[in-house]
Formats: C-alpha cells, structure tokens, sequence
C-alpha cells in the first residue's frame, strides 16, 4: 500500500493506519503540529480567529509551540508562544545563547509561504524549532542525488536503489513529465549490493542519468556497468548509504518534494497512485 504525507495535516484526514510503517522522524513535523493544535486552547486566540484572523504553526522550540498572527486584513500582528497546557505569551523567543529563535522560525515561514522548494532558513540549525521532516529535507539537499530534467523545473526527491522493480516503475510513471521539461528529478540512489552499489555509482557519474537508467531497465547491463563509474562516485554511495542509516527513511522507493502552493513537505512511499496529483501540487501558483 502507498503511504502518503503532508507536513501539518491532520493525518486522520488523508491516512490509514499503516502510517506506523513510516520512520518517526518524517512523522514528527505532522505530529508536532497535531499535538500543538490539541493543546493550544487560549480564549485569546480563539477570540481572535473567530473574529476574521489567521494563526499560522511556526514550530516547537524549548517546550513552546510558536505562533504567527494575521489580522482579517492579512497583515501581521504578532508572534505568540503557547505552553502544553495552552497558556499564552506574545514575544520573541531567544535560545540560551541569546540568538532569536523567533526570527529564525519567521524566515523560515516566509521562506514557506512564498513557494521556494529549497531547504527552509536554519533547517540544519537544531535550535531552530522546525519539524524534524525540515531537518532531513535540508540534509537531502546536502547529498548526493543526480538531476534528470530541467534545472528550472519544479523538483522531487527520489530515494532508489536502481535494480528495485518498484523504483523503476516509480521512474516509468514520471518520465513523461519530466521529458516535457514540467519536472526535475533529484535521485539519490543508495544500496549495498553489488548490484546496487555499482549501478548507482554509475547513475551519478553518467551524463544523462535518466537515459542510462532506463536504458539498464531495457537490459543494457553496460549503461550503468562499472566502466561508467568515476572516480569518487563509490565514495558518493557509501556516503549516501550514511545517509541511509542515519535518517531511516523506510520503504523504497522513497519520494519527497516542497509543495509550490503552501510550502508543505509532502512524503510518499513507494509509486504515486495519481501521478496527475503529484503534478498538481508542484504547478507554480500562478500557472
């Protein structure tokens, strides 16, 4: 079954029960936000959404859950910090050694809002106050993926071992959209087998992945042998099979990207059921 997430949704909403198979770590942005709203009961805030306002999740730092305000007119007003058991603070919050953790999670939020794909301000900072899902998104955009499709193009990360059936499906499903330049793959291949081992160190060292990929998948064991292999790329895979073992995304094919519209991190495992919605949500909004 394909599992599917979007950071700061309630997962009831959109998601069976087999999420539980999913790492924690990917979960704890959806969770953290899920626990917050439970928890954040202020008569004031309630007051003031119902009388036409916005409150926005900024992120959890130090034991607070922090807060942007809007008014009905959509300009700002404030930032507030709750406690679990939903009192309330206006200000700016400063770690302890005097750094505005406010300022940090306000970039970010803006960063958010206004559809970069790229890894939020201060996601590798752990004092930040971002979901954890933030933290290992930044750290992708760190690794070692190869690009198949137009630089300008909206983005999706591919996590694959390139003999996975399902991985190669996955590919088989979006290549049409990335050869009509709508979409730009980021694959990080990763895999300890031989096999794997060899054939994505050639993915990351040939100059069209995507054709040598698919080319492998029609039988052309030599498109991605290992005459293809250059050097470093070894070293490339045993840092991306770190990178494996340190985050523990589960499930393979594993794909995440930054919705263009809201900013949200979407996760799913294994291939897209409705590829056509994939695509929706990494339109530009004016498109």
């Amino acid at each position: 079954m394909k599992k599917r997430i979007e950071q700061d949704k309630p997962f009831s909403s959109r998601l069976p029960a087999v999420l539980c198979l999913l790492a924690a770590l990917l979960l704890a942005g959806g969770a953290a936000r899920a626990q917050a709203v439970k928890n954040f009961r202020n008569a004031e805030i309630r007051k003031f959404e119902r009388d036409g306002g916005k409150v926005d999740y900024l992120g959890t730092a130090y034991g607070l859950d922090g807060w942007v305000m809007f008014d009905k007119n959509k300009q700002f007003r404030s930032v507030v910090y709750s406690t679990p058991e939903g009192a309330m603070l206006r200000g700016s919050l400063f770690d302890p050694e005097g750094k505005s953790v406010t300022k940090m999670q306000l970039e970010a939020y803006h960063a958010r809002e206004k559809g970069s794909q790229a890894a939020l301000p201060n996601a590798d900072n752990p004092d930040s106050g971002l979901p954890k899902s933030e933290y290992f998104y930044a750290a992708l955009e760190k690794a070692n993926w190869t690009r198949v499709g137009k630089a300008d193009a909206p983005y999706l990360y591919m996590i694959v071992n390139v003999n996975c059936d399902h991985c190669q499906e996955l590919w088989k499903s979006l290549a049409p959209d990335e050869e009509k330049g709508n979409l730009q793959l980021r694959i990080l291949p990763f895999g300890k087998s031989e096999a794997n081992l060899n054939g994505g160190a050639a993915l990351l060292s040939v100059d069209d992945p995507g054709k040598a990929w698919e080319a492998y998948m029609k039988g052309d064991k030599d498109a991605l042998g290992v005459k293809k292999i250059e050097t470093g790329a070894l070293e490339k895979m045993k840092a991306n099979n770190a990178f494996m073992a340190k985050w523990k995304p589960r499930g393979s094919p594993f794909v995440i990207y930054r919705r263009l519209a809201d900013g949200k991190l979407t996760v799913i495992v294994g291939k897209p059921e409705n590829p056509l919605l994939v695509m929706s949500e990494l339109m530009k909004p004016n498109e």
